[in-house]
């Protein structure tokens, strides 16, 4: 399942004009309406590009059917930890939370960040690249050095 954080974070962030080149619209999309928002938090499951053709407000397209969110956004430019969302299913204190909260990963505090990778290192799983990346930079624009850049740059290269 999809996070519905997504969505109000993809609308916030997507750059319609670039979108409607994108998927080569012959009439450019200039909002998303509130029927389609409406729509979407109720189908948290569809990709933008399925809302909107199944809304017929673009025409039907494999390309814009199967566009992911996380794609289109890169493809404007928009740094990783500004697209990715951590689910947290604990709390600082590794207290299972009642339901999980799904942060953007810019929005993780460096401590959580350093235990993400601190639980990931001992016990010798991997993650993905793209959040690697996020979480790198996260740090680094807190100019907060940390003793897990190397580890995580040997994981990477691994």
């Amino acid at each position: 399942m999809r996070p519905i954080e997504r969505i109000d974070n993809f609308i916030r962030l997507v750059d319609l004009s670039k979108l409607s080149e994108r998927w080569q619209l012959e009439q450019p999309l200039k909002i998303i309406s509130r029927k389609a928002f409406t729509y979407w938090k109720e189908n948290p499951d569809q990709r933008i590009g399925q809302v909107l053709i199944n809304l017929n407000i673009i025409p039907d397209q494999l390309m814009a059917w199967n566009d992911e969110e996380e794609d289109i956004l890169r493809a404007q430019g928009i740094p990783e930890e500004n697209i990715l969302f951590w689910v947290q299913h604990y709390d600082k204190n590794e207290f299972r939370l009642s339901s999980p909260q799904y942060k953007l990963i810019i929005d993780i505090e460096s401590d959580h960040i350093n235990a993400i990778f601190d639980f990931v290192f001992k016990r010798g799983k991997k993650l993905n690249d793209n959040v690697i990346i996020a979480c790198l930079n996260t740090l680094k624009r807190r100019d907060e050095p940390t003793e897990h850049i190397e580890k995580i740059i040997r994981h990477w290269n691994s």
